[in-house]
């Protein structure tokens, strides 16, 4: 199951932001990959954060580098300037995945991230960009061809 379109859109992420203080961060996780079949979810998530949002950061809890299924963290900061996500790296976490975030953090360039779409209210085909992603890795689980659609 995908994420509810309406809370990945354009639309929405300038809401959450105008509730947020000036400092205010907006966390939202969806699951992909960055297998070029499956990875319209999260580039054309961070592109929708980015129309919205001053500073956006995705983690992946894998390896950002990586074509694996793995959940990716958007955090959308309402601030003006960057923050460096090395500084994180001092904090003792109990939780595994967040250390050594810097090395998760997703950088795609400007040329990737322009051939995915702003979702909007009015196009946000999610549940379309789930499906190829959960069809290619069940072939991949099961061992079989993935179906072109």
């Amino acid at each position: 199951m995908s994420a509810p379109p309406q809370f990945a859109t354009r639309e929405f992420f300038n809401l959450a932001r105008n509730r947020l203080n000036d400092d205010g961060v907006l966390i939202a996780n969806f699951y992909g990959s960055l297998a070029p079949d499956s990875r319209a979810t999260v580039y054309a998530v961070l592109r929708t954060m980015r129309e919205a949002f001053p500073q956006v950061y995705v983690v992946a809890t894998a390896n950002p580098a990586s074509e694996v299924l793995q959940n990716f963290i958007f955090i959308g900061h309402n601030a003006a300037r960057r923050v460096d996500l090395r500084r994180a790296d001092a904090v003792a976490f109990a939780y595994p995945m967040l250390r050594d975030i810097a090395a998760r953090e997703l950088r795609p360039s400007e040329a990737l991230l322009q051939a995915y779409p702003v979702l909007t209210d009015d196009y946000a085909p999610l549940e379309y960009y789930a499906a190829n992603t959960i069809r290619r890795y069940d072939a991949i689980s099961t061992g079989r061809r993935a179906a072109s659609w």
